[in-house]
């Protein structure tokens, strides 16, 4: 498994998301490339921090201040609008450039999401993809 792979695949290795097969390849990887284990490290802390942090509820007044300030102030002069393209159509052209832009994030994250060939190949040599998670703890510790 490469750098690249193991690094996108971290979060998920942290969060104990991988099957069983991906799991010990991404610690096989951490214990021999020290770059790798020190964006693992990274990642781990900040996770840690992330989680210790307070949840910080709004003031109950906030959406009454932002509906008062939205609706309150008078439509910004538009100096990027086209002169030759009607109003009309700005709101279904913004529509079908946020649809595009949302097909394309999926397109490109379901082509990084697929299983490897090398998975695949373990899989088909009798390896099985499942480790129950007794395994997985006496194999990382």
């Amino acid at each position: 498994m490469n750098c690249g792979k193991v690094q996108n695949l971290l979060s998920c290795y942290i969060d104990r998301e991988l099957p069983g097969v991906e799991m010990l390849q991404v610690q096989r990887h951490l214990d021999v490339c020290p770059e790798c284990r020190r964006e693992y490290q990274t990642l781990l802390m900040v996770k840690r921090l992330l989680s210790e942090m307070p949840v910080v509820s709004p003031p109950e007044s906030l959406e009454e201040r932002l509906v008062e300030k939205v609706l309150g102030s008078p439509a910004p002069a538009r100096s990027w609008a086209l002169p030759w393209l009607p109003r009309s159509l700005w709101r279904p052209i913004a529509v079908a450039a946020a649809v595009a832009a949302i097909a394309l994030g999926v397109w490109y994250l379901g082509g990084q999401m697929r299983p490897s060939a090398g998975a695949d190949s373990m899989a088909a040599a009798g390896w099985s993809s499942e480790f129950d998670q007794a395994t997985i703890d006496a194999y990382l510790s």
